[in-house]
This record gives C-alpha cells, sequence and structure tokens, in this order.
C-alpha cells in the first residue's frame, strides 16, 4: 500500500470520528431539551406555544415576509392569555357541574 492508501483511510476515519461526535453532540442536546421540557412545561404552555406557532405560520404566509420580535411576542401572549382564559372557563364548567 502507498501513501495514497494511507491518506484515504486517514480521511476516512476522520470522516467518521466527525460524524461519531457530532451524532453524540446532537443526542446530548435532544436529551438536555427533553428535560427541560419535563421541569419547566405544562400543558397549558405547550397548547399555547403550538397555537402561537401556527397563527405566525399564517401571518407569514398572509404577508409573505418575517415577523418583528414585537409582533411575535404579541401572538405569544395572546395565544398564552387565551388559552390561560380557556382553561379556566372550564375548571369553572366543572365546579357548576
Amino acid at each position: 500500500m502507498g501513501n495514497y492508501a494511507y491518506l484515504g483511510i486517514g480521511i476516512l476515519l476522520g470522516i467518521a470520528v466527525s460524524i461519531y461526535i457530532y451524532m453524540s453532540r446532537e443526542e446530548k442536546i435532544e436529551q438536555e431539551i427533553a428535560i427541560n421540557k419535563k421541569i419547566f412545561s405544562t400543558k397549558l404552555l405547550d397548547t399555547a406555544l403550538e397555537k402561537a406557532v401556527e397563527k405566525m405560520k399564517t401571518l407569514i404566509n398572509e404577508r409573505n415576509k418575517e415577523l418583528s420580535e414585537e409582533e411575535k411576542n404579541e401572538i405569544i401572549f395572546d395565544c398564552f392569555e387565551h388559552q390561560k382564559n380557556n382553561m379556566k372557563n372550564k375548571n369553572k364548567a366543572n365546579e357548576n357541574c
């Protein structure tokens, strides 16, 4: 085997190691996200954020431009307040039964 064979093997091993490191880093990030979601997330927050994301997508598609930070924050807080009011009304309805 010549020097080129060793060069090729070295390149392949370098690529394999870099892919392994990248994948392990992605797995660590996914695990950290899952842990943070378990600690900080609630059902109310999850549904409010899902609705806010859907609303943002439709507004972006309608306007064909990115939304400003203020518009995004307004949508998120509006969806959260709406969801919060829905949960309160739902709890009141259950108490009345």
